[in-house]
């Protein structure tokens, strides 16, 4: 069996993230990734078994990258507008640090295959169990958390989007200001 290199390892990785940005998961094959980055095509499968695995492995690395940048600077003693404010704004940093990341996890939203894999993934399952716990204590609206998710994530994503193609990034207070606007929509008065 041939020896994994670490370095091999992330410059796939590295290409199948950025190639899945430009051709989508149906227009990469492992002779396209693998020209990309400079091995050959039997080098690839010492890291993966076939090219679903990869794609597979690759989409829960990255979730468990994002969800690790989020949730690192809260705390059990933050109430729900700390709480959110911060996931929030780590959110937004997270995303326009990692455009290619950002649209691979995209690829990934309608996705059934994973549906039932991601079950029970602590990435999965913490802002359900965040959102849960200041729904009980009463600090945000009692409506399904869900409603309440869609209202946090979609415009953050849009506002990274729109720097994706301008760069212009906002600035803290306009980051702030955004999250005032969608806190008055939850917050239970």
């Amino acid at each position: 069996m041939r020896r994994k290199d670490e370095q091999k390892s992330q410059n796939i990785k590295n290409s199948v993230i950025k190639l899945t940005k430009d051709y989508g998961f149906q227009g990469i094959s492992m002779s396209k990734i693998a020209k990309d980055c400079g091995v050959s095509s039997s080098t690839i499968y010492t890291y993966y078994e076939n090219k679903s695995e990869m794609i597979h492995s690759i989409y829960h690395e990255l979730r468990e990258k994002r969800h690790n940048n989020i949730y690192n600077s809260i705390n059990e003693n933050m109430n729900a507008e700390e709480t959110l404010r911060a996931i929030f704004i780590d959110f937004y940093n997270y995303l326009i640090e990692n455009e290619d990341e950002y649209y691979y996890i995209r690829q990934f939203a309608s996705c059934q295959c994973l549906h039932e894999e991601m079950r029970g993934k602590l990435y999965n399952t913490t802002i359900d169990d965040i959102l849960s716990r200041f729904v009980k204590t009463g600090e945000i609206v009692d409506v399904d958390t869900t409603i309440i998710h869609a209202m946090l994530a979609p415009p953050i994503e849009r506002i990274a989007e729109n720097y994706f193609v301008d760069k212009k990034k906002l600035s803290d207070e306009e980051i702030h200001k955004t999250f005032d606007l969608i806190w008055k929509g939850i917050r239970n008065d």
